[in-house]
């Protein structure tokens, strides 16, 4: 058996600790090392947190093993045009780039494989259309991310507070 200091370390490691005749001061330590404790939880709480936040934003952009550029060139390859824009986005259980390809007077909406580069699908297309496409996924965005009916966003295209626009306004 082992000799202990005091008696409160004896009762300490035998489980019948009692705080009121702790000689040594047990109990501030015993509160310092559940603040330790806590604390080395939280902390690592936040490194899951942060590594499996991480993994997951990882894993949709692993899936795209094809640049936003690759995505155009295969887009117009198929459609010949101006590519304007290709937006990464899921899909139809994939990840896919969505390429607006504009020929003379008509517009094309490219869907190209983000793991493949291959084109997936074609369709006419308005500037109307994908307006209300857009409108549509902001809507949904924004009620995936609990935001109140009426709650609005700030448009990029607007700048900063207190920069003005082409008109001057």
């Amino acid at each position: 058996m082992k000799n202990f200091s005091c008696v409160s370390h004896a009762a300490l490691m035998s489980g019948v600790y009692d705080e009121s005749q702790d000689t040594c001061n047990h109990a501030e330590s015993r509160i310092q090392e559940e603040k330790r404790m806590k604390t080395n939880t939280k902390m690592a709480a936040g490194i899951v947190l942060a590594v499996s936040t991480a993994l997951m934003a990882g894993t949709a952009f692993a899936a795209a093993r094809i640049t936003p550029a690759q995505a155009k060139a295969a887009a117009i390859k198929k459609i010949p045009g101006k590519a304007q824009s290709a937006k990464y986005e899921f899909e139809d259980g994939h990840w896919q780039y969505a390429v607006i390809v504009v020929d003379k007077a008509q517009m094309y909406e490219v869907e190209v494989s983000a793991a493949t580069g291959k084109v997936t699908d074609t369709e006419k297309t308005s500037a109307a259309e994908e307006a209300s496409e857009a409108a549509a996924d902001k809507k949904a965005a924004m009620k995936s991310a609990g935001a109140k009916p009426g709650t609005t966003v700030p448009s990029e295209e607007k700048g900063e507070q207190g920069e003005k626009d082409e008109t001057g306004k």
